[in-house]
């Protein structure tokens, strides 16, 4: 199963898994650069962090437009995970990439992985 992870803001997070193995990560900035990284991984499923309006709504102007794009491309479901997994699973991704968006994504992989598991 080919999973992509991402971590929607500013600076995208993005992450490919295969057969519950990393495959690759990078942080991308650019929409269409998003939206190529998910065609070109043709993935099974897209696991996304969800985005909680705050107390500073004016940050939520980029995930969400990124959000619009993953839904955009996406022909695969795309789940969407709190972002309150990350404490508990940034701790086991660590060792996969020195970029924190990346981490990010791979701990929401992770966590969707785990939990279909049991």
């Amino acid at each position: 199963m080919r999973i992509v992870g991402i971590d929607p803001g500013k600076t995208t997070g993005v992450c490919r898994f295969e057969d519950n193995r990393f495959i690759s990560g990078d942080a991308l900035i650019e929409y269409s650069a998003i939206g190529d990284y998910i065609i070109i991984s043709c993935p099974d499923i897209i696991v996304m962090e969800d985005f909680i309006v705050s107390r500073r709504p004016a940050e939520a102007r980029w995930p969400f437009m990124v959000m619009g794009v993953i839904e955009y491309v996406a022909t695969v479901p795309v789940v969407y995970q709190s972002p309150s997994i990350l404490k508990l699973m940034l701790p086991k991704v660590l060792h996969l990439s020195s970029n924190p968006h990346v981490r990010s994504a791979c701990a929401h992989v992770m966590y969707y992985w785990l939990s279909k598991r049991s």
